[in-house]
């Protein structure tokens, strides 16, 4: 990874966004819904979200809510205070993660039958999307390589293709990232 990369503030740190109504019957569920998604966010711990000890903090969701309005779908956005929240988590024992957090380059090349390799962050596709919703909720920035000139383009496809990290790596400065993980999206997965 390249010694000095840049960190990226992740905004909504303390928002979750869950099914629910913004509706005093619907509050308290959705609450505690958004809040196991910001902790996950925050500690940076999958775990957390389950974590029985901290079903404590769950339970009282509500004392830590500083917003609730409805979102498009069917779904409403809960802001907590981070103050309290943090308090709440090192009082449970539990890791802090910063705001400011490194970004990850992520290289993914589509190979689809009867078109060309494409490299997935010039264009948008289903799989793009897929992967910046599960950073999001993890609290992982990210950065996609953008409009890339040909050879570069066709650079990062080849190395992508031939697992060479060493070579894709050559690209994380160019994007402040400090990670990077590189794939092949196909149509069987």
């Amino acid at each position: 990874a390249p010694p000095l990369a840049a960190a990226a503030t992740v905004a909504g740190l303390y928002e979750g966004t869950v099914p629910g109504e913004a509706s005093d019957a619907g509050r308290g569920a959705a609450a505690e819904a958004a809040l196991r998604q910001v902790v996950v966010r925050v500690t940076g711990s999958r775990a957390a979200g389950a974590d029985p000890a901290l079903a404590p903090l769950y339970a009282s969701a509500a004392r830590y809510v500083q917003t609730l309005r409805p979102a498009a779908g069917g779904l409403v956005t809960v802001g907590f205070d981070a103050d309290a929240l943090d308090t709440a988590l090192v009082r449970a024992g539990q890791p802090l993660w910063g705001r400011a957090r490194p970004a990850t380059l992520v290289v993914l090349v589509l190979e689809r039958p009867d078109a060309p390799r494409t490299l997935v962050g010039g264009v948008e596709a289903d799989e793009k999307r897929a992967i910046d919703r599960a950073a999001q909720l993890r609290g992982v920035p990210l950065a996609w390589p953008g409009a890339l000139d040909a050879a570069a383009t066709e650079s990062l496809v080849e190395a992508a293709g031939a697992r060479r990290g060493d070579m894709l790596l050559e690209y994380a400065p160019r994007y402040d990232a400090s990670g990077l993980p590189a794939g092949r999206a196909t149509a069987a997965g």
